[in-house]
This record gives C-alpha cells, structure tokens and sequence, in this order.
C-alpha cells in the first residue's frame, strides 16, 4: 500500500468559476488568555463554508503548509503573537479570493467574536461586524446572522445548502476548548512537517468527545485524529457518530470515504463519496471516479 497523503482538496465537482474561502485560526483578544475556542470556532466556520457550492476550497488545512513556514509561525499566529502582514501578496499568488479574520475574547456565558472579511479583487477591501455567540442555542443564532452577513458579499447560501449548516451543535465551552486544542494538534502535525507518519497525540481528543458527547464536530475532529494515526477503525466509528449527529457533515462524509479507500472497500467508499458530492451538489460521477482512481493507485 502507498503512503497516505497529506490533507489535499478532493476536487470531484466543477470548479470552474468557483473561489478560494480560506478561514484563518481566530486570535485571542490581548485581554482573552489563550485557550482552544478561537481554533473550535474557526473550524466550526470552516464546516459552514465547507457547504457553499460558489467555492471551490474552504478547508484552512488544505492551504496551512502554503501559508505558515514552520510550526512555531502557525502556534505563534493562533496565540495572537503575529499576524499575515502580506495577505493581498498571497492572495494574488495563491488565487484566493475570500479571508476570514477574527479575534474572541469570552465574556461570562457568552464569546464576543470580531470577524473581518478581506476579498480581494486586484486589491483588498475589508469587511468587519461583531458578532456575539450564545452557545445555548447549539450556535443556530449565530449561523443566522452570520450567513445574513455573508450574503452582502455575493456568498448567499441556497434555501437547500442552508438547511444542511442548520444541524443543533451541542457544544459547551470546556468542548469548543478541547476541540480548538485537538485542531491545534492536528495543525502542528502538519505544518511544516516532512515526517508525516508521526502520530498525532490524541489526549484533548479523548477529552472532546467526554466534554461533548453529542457534538458533530468533537466527534468529526475525532475520527480526523485516529485517521491521521491509521486508525481507520476507530475512526470509522467516530465519523458515523458524527453523522449520527449531522447527516450532511462533509468532513465526517469524506472521513468515510476515505476509511474506506483504505480498507480497499470500493462499494463503501462509493456510498460516501456519493453522500459527499450531494451536500455540495456535485457531480456522483466524478465521485465513483475518484474513488475508483484512488483505490486503483494503492492497491493495483
């Protein structure tokens, strides 16, 4: 069998005439001691933009290698201690159209979270809105407003693409913590790293899902987790918890997939490829090639 490969875009729609969205880790206030939640909203986001078919690419880890040099210039930029000075130069370079910025700060029962919107069109033009988030309503109040939002910039969300953002995230502060540290993980395994068969230490992991029980993305983050350490098994189990929780959870969706790939079970690895292309309403016969063309490259 090959090596796996790093976390890529799996481009099985058209991308003609589609975007790059990239969600950066969101930064702590000065005020705000650095915890996971900036990181657990950041990906939280990640997972409603991911859903939107005028894009093309929407995961930050798809891009992280692309943007930060090494480990300690990514921990260093979600800690707040630096920033990306030179966006419209990597946005010109990269071909990416939309940024989404933001800082939090926690406040009692509630998270204030600043959110700046840069898109650039030959140059940069920025867009910022507050935004106060009330995890008591499994975050639907926020995903509201913020979509509303969005929907200024040409980034309207179908009737039907709305519906499938809308599942109830059951999420406290202590899980989006442990989620942020668990993503935070994941990212430094990544970036920067030529040994990509490390294994990614699973502690906040296992403290997600204890903290969360019923929360799609702690067990989606999960199965990524035990996926990136050939745990394909167990992180089977967590994707369908995930999608248990949210049946139209694309990353939960493509862990499937590609569990599947691995175990060499083409009808499996279909079914979810399939599943995948209909929350993005992409084309099931790019998905069956692609699926096809993987499982023909690791095991023929």
């Amino acid at each position: 069998m090959k090596k796996e490969q790093s976390l890529k875009p799996c481009n099985t729609d058209q991308n003609q005439d589609k975007h790059r969205f990239i969600v950066m880790p969101f930064q702590p206030e000065p005020e705000q001691i650095y915890n996971g939640i900036g990181l657990g909203l950041h990906f939280f986001i990640g997972n409603i933009m991911a859903v939107q078919t005028l894009l093309k690419e929407f995961w930050f880890g798809w891009r992280a290698n692309k943007l930060f040099k090494n480990q300690v210039e990514m921990v260093e930029f979600c800690q707040g201690k630096n920033s990306l000075d030179n966006i419209e130069q990597l946005a010109r370079e990269q071909e990416i159209k939309y940024w989404l910025n933001g800082t939090y700060v926690q406040d009692n029962n509630r998270i204030n979270l600043s959110l700046t919107l840069s898109i650039f069109n030959g140059n940069i033009k920025e867009h910022s809105k507050k935004f106060i988030i009330d995890l008591s309503d499994n975050l639907i109040g926020f995903r509201n407003e913020f979509i509303d939002w969005l929907g200024g910039f040409s980034l309207s969300f179908e009737d039907a693409q709305e519906k499938k953002i809308m599942w109830p995230e059951q999420i406290s502060f202590k899980g989006l913590d442990f989620l942020g540290r668990s993503i935070e993980s994941t990212y430094i395994n990544y970036v920067g790293n030529s040994k990509l068969d490390d294994p990614i230490e699973l502690k906040f992991f296992e403290k997600m899902v204890l903290t969360a029980p019923n929360s799609y993305l702690a067990w989606d983050m999960r199965g990524w987790g035990l996926y990136k350490n050939k745990s394909y098994k167990e992180a089977e189990k967590s994707f369908l918890k995930a999608i248990s929780l949210n049946k139209d959870g694309l990353g939960a969706l493509s862990g499937l997939m590609w569990c599947y790939i691995f175990a060499n079970n083409t009808d499996l690895a279909t079914k979810y490829a399939v599943a995948k292309a209909d929350v993005r309403n992409a084309s099931h016969k790019k998905a069956k090639s692609f699926v096809a063309n993987k499982i023909k490259t690791l095991f023929n």
